[in-house]
């Protein structure tokens, strides 16, 4: 499929979907610390649903004077460079509370020593538990074998439609065993005569290259990891997905369960399983109202999903306040806060117990909540509950959406709107990712 050259689309993409990690910046520059002191940056969302954690540590350690920073949800896109260009010179707050949507690069940071290194502060406490965590998303967080920030929340990458509508377009499940093979059915769907558009929303693959196996970059050298076969059959597939993936008409618009209803309607054929629990289960009951819920886990080939990480919190390397900032860190990771979290933000817990003490809540609100909206829902059976959490609490690892991804699919706009050859277009990516990790 052709289009016309929108690079202006990918951008505004890029401002929309990545806004809130610069709750982390504004024009502020924390120079040395005095002892005894934490500053944090946290948005007003953030803040509603983190509001107990933080007079936790107001009481528990009155001495500390803790610097809040209260920051908007609508700053420019400069603001997000400035962030990045404060951390890398080693400035900033003392613990940096961010949102990951693939306007930033967690990994480079922490290859570039941006984080200090928690291992420590997780060995010295005694009431510390990793395996009270959902183990391969804490390893998202780690580089080297070292963790150096811990995240918060996450969402699983799972496709959602319905069986009758995918057997209607000739879709094959069975073939979908990893990131590449789920495009390249999706892209088959586009050579068909299918009705309206197939995706329910746009910006569901704009991260598949590092979704596909192995890792997109290697830090280390610069250079691109994944399999150069692959990346080539991704592309070729993506031509197809790519103009709905940036320009459909996003069926959020209208509530989460208008996801589900527009595959029963046939207006579109998969919707994303991403977000917090009862958003992602609204969409799951209004399929069962009618038809029978399918998932298609988006994974490297090992049958589990990849989940990709929403919020994560980091210490700054030169902090003189580390201790505060991992005290104030493990309150934000307590179970207690996990479990308010979970019923509060668009993302899973990381803290095990506290999905599981809140997916039947979300089950009850997702399908008795349908009515509010004039949406019929049905009943979402034990099976797939079961088959839901075991995705959640069993991914087969964990990414963090980044700028690098984008910065691709940029750079390979003329190969996908078939006005450009692909290696000239991968040529010129590689050119820019090897000047791009040494900024």
């Amino acid at each position: 499929m052709k289009t016309t050259h929108n690079k202006r689309k990918i951008q505004k993409l890029a401002v929309l979907t990545g806004i809130t990690i610069v709750l982390a910046c504004l024009s502020l520059s924390c120079g040395s610390r005095k002892e005894n002191k934490l500053s944090l940056y946290i948005n007003e969302y953030q803040k509603s649903y983190y509001k107990e954690g933080i007079e936790e540590f107001r009481e528990t350690y009155p001495d500390v004077e803790l610097e809040l920073v209260t920051l908007g949800m609508t700053e420019p896109l400069s603001s997000v460079q400035k962030v990045k260009t404060e951390m890398m010179a080693g400035e900033g707050p003392d613990l940096l509370l961010f949102s990951s949507l693939g306007i930033d690069d967690v990994n480079k940071y922490m290859a570039a020593g941006a984080y200090a290194p928690l291992d420590e502060y997780m060995a010295a406490d005694k009431e510390w538990d990793s395996d009270a965590y959902v183990s391969k998303v804490m390893e998202g967080g780690q580089f080297n074998g070292k963790q150096y920030v811990m995240p918060l929340n996450y969402s699983v990458q799972v496709i959602l439609s319905s069986q009758e509508a995918l057997e209607e377009a000739g879709f094959d499940i069975a073939a979908c065993t990893d990131m590449l093979s789920i495009m390249q059915q999706i892209s088959a769907l586009y050579e068909t005569d299918y009705k309206y558009q197939i995706l329910a929303d746009c910006s569901m693959f704009i991260f598949f290259p590092q979704q596909l196996k192995g890792e997109f970059m290697d830090y280390a050298t610069g250079k691109i990891g994944t399999d150069r076969k692959e990346l080539r059959a991704a592309c070729d597939a993506y031509q197809n997905i790519f103009y709905e993936d940036n320009h459909a008409d996003s069926l959020l618009d209208q509530g989460y369960y208008s996801q589900g209803t527009s595959i029963l309607d046939r207006k579109a054929y998969i919707a994303a399983m991403s977000g917090g629990l009862t958003v992602s289960l609204q969409r799951i009951a209004a399929i069962s109202a009618k038809e029978t819920p399918v998932l298609i886990p988006i994974t490297k080939g090992d049958g589990k999903p990849i989940a990709q990480i929403r919020e994560y919190a980091g210490i700054r390397a030169n902090s003189e306040n580390k201790e505060n900032a991992w005290n104030m860190l493990r309150i934000l990771m307590s179970e207690n806060m996990q479990t308010q979290m979970a019923g509060a933000y668009n993302a899973a817990p990381v803290f095990k117990s506290a999905i599981d003490a809140q997916i039947q809540e979300s089950i009850e609100e997702a399908v008795s909540d349908g009515a509010k909206e004039g949406v019929e829902t049905g009943p979402i059976d034990e099976q797939l509950k079961e088959k839901y959490l075991d995705y959640l609490k069993n991914p087969g690892t964990a990414m963090f959406p980044n700028d690098l991804s984008r910065k691709f699919i940029e750079r390979m706009l003329p190969y996908l709107e078939g006005e450009g050859e692909y290696e000239d277009c991968l040529k010129e990516f590689e050119n820019y990712a090897g000047i791009y990790l040494t900024e």
